[in-house]
């Protein structure tokens, strides 16, 4: 008698557990008789499917990434406007500024930040910069009138620096979290499932779920060989995941 072999769901690592689940999920709802005879247990497990894409998405991309996006493209801006402008004064006709300017200039030089270097390396950077701006620098920004724009630099690092450490402090916290109880939730959709179809191929007609179950079992074999880590030899041997065991000739 065919029955769907057990898997220990826990071991399967990142996206290839969401995988796991969409490919087991999407072939049981193209099968007549899967379909019907676990309506309750396919649909259950479709949206543990979903949740768990949805928690992926949300740890893949913070719901504060827009907003780091685009004071980034703003920071950019504003040091460019620096940048340009000092350089341009190198040549202005009033000495004074000249030199301010090709202080300044030889400033931006040393430190060499480029606003495509990796962000958090730039915004370490600029707070460094920022502070000789203010610092052993301010008479020369003053002499250049660039005070405001050096303001507004400082301003947008800021928020760089605070909100990237929000968006940290929340995937650590909530996304981690969803994930976590998310797969959980998948495990146990899953195993419901499998106890399910193994149990309506013995009181039932095996062959009609005798492709389902090849099907199921080819994964199965798969992500044991390929995609779950093998044990260390230290780890005392992990038991068959009880809930997701073949079910017996007695269900």
């Amino acid at each position: 008698m065919k029955q769907i072999e057990s898997i220990y769901m826990a071991r399967i690592p990142g996206g290839a557990h969401f995988l796991f689940v969409n490919n087991v999920c999407e072939r049981a709802e193209a099968d007549a008789k899967v379909k019907v005879g676990a309506k309750t247990e396919l649909e259950t497990l479709r949206a543990t499917r979903d949740e768990e894409d949805a928690a992926l998405a949300l740890s893949r991309k913070s719901l504060l990434s827009d907003t780091i996006r685009e004071a980034d493209k703003r920071r950019e801006q504003l040091y460019i406007t620096l940048r340009n402008i000092a350089k341009a004064y190198r040549n202005y006709p009033v000495e004074s500024e000249a030199a301010a300017a090709r202080r300044l200039v030889q400033l931006l030089k040393d430190y060499a930040i480029n606003p495509r270097m990796q962000r958090d390396a730039e915004t370490g950077l600029m707070v460094h910069l920022l502070d000789d701006l203010a610092g052993r620098c301010a008479a020369d920004v003053a002499t250049l009138r660039l005070g405001p724009l050096v303001e507004a630099l400082k301003e947008v690092n800021e928020q760089l620096r605070s909100t990237t450490e929000r968006r940290s402090d929340e995937r650590s916290a909530y996304v981690v979290g969803r994930l976590k109880k998310a797969r959980k939730e998948a495990d146990r959709a899953y195993s419901a499932l499998v106890r399910k179809v193994n149990a309506l191929a013995v009181v039932g007609r095996a062959e009609d779920y005798a492709a389902f179950i090849d099907y199921v079992n080819t994964e199965v074999a798969h992500y044991r060989r390929e995609v779950i880590p093998p044990r260390k030899k230290k780890e005392a041997p992990l038991e068959a995941d009880p809930i997701s065991a073949p079910a017996d000739s007695g269900a």
